[in-house]
């Protein structure tokens, strides 16, 4: 849960854990939601009566070694307790409120001695807090003592309630140390990236389905092959598959990884994304080419490889990379703290991943905004998806119009079986495009929309031809889009609209623009060498394509004005993808864009009499004319 949930209920029940431990189940089953009668039992042993068990326990260090000896014990019982699920939180880390708390608690209930016997060291410290490592050599030992007892399939997840990037790193480095596999890791953008939740697999089990054949049967891995989870593909373009983390750390393949991890996620989603985002896609990167596993042993903080030819390097660094900064002090966490050893290599991994990101001369990642990233390479923005917030608003739109009997805890559950992984929405975005498109009659439990797609493409050849007739009447000549010049309105071709000269004009005189582009806007009032309109018609909030795509080829100049005519019911939808995506801010200041609202539009074409200074008050998402404020020249 968050903080804030935690807040208001600071203890976990078992009711609270058995709806937290139903949902994950449901989510890895892939089942709809409904009741499952899970059992609640005491021990290891109990798991191998029903699949359907929960054990619940409370993380503190002698829970964990009777956890491990209870494993140990059960290695080879019959029959053997298999765990599919692990769902917990990294250990808080001791502060001054919570040692001197602990200390007086335990010294009223158990007396002096024991109270004695606590980490009290960090009290005479200037900060009482200690570091992130110290996460790290605590978790290591929690999950290797229940490694054995999951399933090929199960899954490992744990929430992280504060610390940011550095407990996401910390807990990652603690799994990847214990043998296991990192699948997901994200921080949540509503906390600022104070919460996240990090998934693993156990040590040997694969991360994705394996290899399948035509009559979908499974086919089973290939030692040191196909479908090995040990294995990954080599670091040269006709290298052969190599153990993962074998060979010495190399921070300058560390730092491509980097990269080429950033790149593939921003193509991915089609938008800028921040850093806390950005960070969980790249230690899944990371940890997927072995760099992880190599940090961690060249800081020995797991052992070495005994078959790995490059131990024999004595220590010095091989063609692919740098030789490996010597790691000091104490590996393991003492009572007072954890090693220098789990710091370092937790600090030295943040600030690789900062300075290559944040590197002057990277031609393929760029910071557009203070903590936002973007794609640098021309190439690779056109190679882009669609951005994921209009995904996910016709994806919203498409489940309203044609799902049916719809609540919002199903629409939510619908979104997040449709987009996963580093294309999971922000609840955010998933509100403020739900608020756009219910109607008024939908309740929590029925969600219904008004919209309706003929209407709208009926509405939008109205707004054409409206636009159309306004243009002349303002003594402008006007194109109308090729796709529209050929619908009906009122009887009437659009292109009936048009002189015979507007017909024949060469768009290349009005814009230095590709002509493939000018031919599909829906409307220009132009006045050849003095001044340019150009109208985009959106009645979405979907503003990837006309305005990211389309009039990115489209150059600005003194003389182009555009316009982007939304529908009143988008309003605040567009407020918000414009507040979210700095991509969309620059590309409307850049281009000149102004924002109409179409019942605006309707309104100034009604006027008997109308002039270019009427429009100006009119733009806007707070236009002026709502306000009621006085007119300000636009055009001067």
């Amino acid at each position: 849960g968050s903080g804030q949930w935690r807040e208001r209920n600071p203890w976990l029940t078992f009711e609270d854990a058995f709806r937290l431990v139903r949902g994950f189940v449901q989510r890895l089953e892939g089942v709809s939601s409904g009741l499952i009668h899970a059992r609640f039992r005491e021990d290891l042993r109990s798991l191998a009566e029903t699949p359907s068990a929960v054990l619940v326990r409370l993380g503190t260090p002698a829970i964990v070694r009777a956890l491990a000896a209870e494993a140990d014990r059960l290695s080879g019982a019959e029959p053997q307790p298999r765990v599919r699920l692990v769902l917990g939180q990294p250990p808080l880390r001791p502060g001054q409120d919570r040692l001197s708390f602990d200390y007086y608690a335990t010294a009223w209930a158990l007396g002096y001695d024991a109270a004695a016997m606590l980490p009290l060291a960090p009290l005479f410290r200037s900060s009482a807090k200690l570091r992130w490592g110290w996460q790290s050599s605590v978790l290591k030992p929690s999950l290797e003592a229940v490694a054995p007892l999951l399933t090929h399939d199960a899954r490992v997840v744990l929430a992280l309630e504060e610390g940011g990037p550095e407990a996401v790193v910390a807990t990652v480095l603690g799994a990847v140390a214990a043998g296991y596999r990192l699948v997901a890791a994200q921080l949540d953008e509503a906390s600022v990236g104070e919460s996240g939740v990090v998934e693993f697999v156990p040590p040997g089990a694969p991360i994705g389905p394996g290899s399948r054949t035509r009559g979908n049967v499974a086919l089973p891995s290939v030692p040191g092959g196909a479908g090995d989870p040990s294995y990954g593909p080599g670091r040269g373009l006709f290298a052969p598959a190599e153990r993962l983390g074998r060979g010495l750390f190399s921070r300058a393949e560390a730092s491509r990884s980097v990269t080429d991890t950033a790149v593939e996620i921003l193509k991915a989603r089609g938008e800028p994304a921040d850093s806390e985002r950005l960070l969980g896609e790249i230690l899944v990167g990371l940890d997927a080419a072995g760099h992880l596993r190599r940090l961690l042993r060249s800081a020995g903080l797991i052992p070495p490889d005994p078959d790995d030819p490059s131990l024999d390097t004595g220590g010095k660094a091989d063609e692919r990379g740098d030789r490996p900064k010597p790691v000091t002090g104490a590996v393991g966490g003492g009572r007072d703290g954890a090693g220098d050893a789990w710091n370092e290599s937790m600090d030295g991994l943040l600030a690789l991943i900062h300075e290559e990101l944040g590197r002057s001369d990277n031609r393929r990642v760029r910071e557009i905004e203070p903590g936002r990233w973007w794609l640098a390479d021309r190439g690779e923005r056109t190679a882009a998806a669609l951005p994921l917030a209009d995904r996910v608003e016709w994806a919203i739109f498409s489940l309203l119009s044609t799902a049916g009997r719809l609540s919002e805890a199903t629409l939510f559950e619908r979104i997040g079986t449709m987009f996963t992984g580093h294309d999971q929405p922000d609840e955010a975005l998933i509100r403020a495009c739900l608020d756009s498109y219910r109607s008024m009659a939908s309740t929590p439990d029925r969600l219904v929309t008004s919209e309706d797609i003929p209407r709208r493409s009926r509405e939008r050849v109205e707004l054409v031809a409206t636009l159309a007739d306004l243009g002349h009447r303002l003594g402008m000549q006007v194109w109308i889009g090729v796709r529209d010049q050929t619908r009906t309105h009122e009887g009437e071709k659009l292109e009936n609209r048009l002189t015979d000269r507007e017909l024949r004009v060469n768009l290349r005189s009005i814009s230095r623009a590709p002509m493939e582009e000018l031919q599909v806007i829906p409307c220009i009032w132009y006045v050849r060498g003095k001044v340019t309109f150009m109208f985009e018609l959106e009645w979405t909030a979907m503003l990837g394509d006309p305005i990211l795509r389309r009039h990115a080829r489209i150059p600005a100049d003194d003389e182009l004005v555009r316009f982007l005519v939304i529908a009143p019911e988008r309003t605040e939808l567009v407020r918000h993808k414009l507040a979210r995506s700095p991509l969309l801010r620059q590309s409307m200041e850049a281009g000149n864009w102004h924002i109409l609202k179409s019942s605006h539009l309707r309104a100034l074409a009604a006027r008997d009499a109308v002039t270019l200074a009427d429009l100006e008050p009119l733009l806007g998402l707070d236009p002026a004319a709502d306000r009621g404020a006085e007119q300000i020249s636009l055009f001067e």
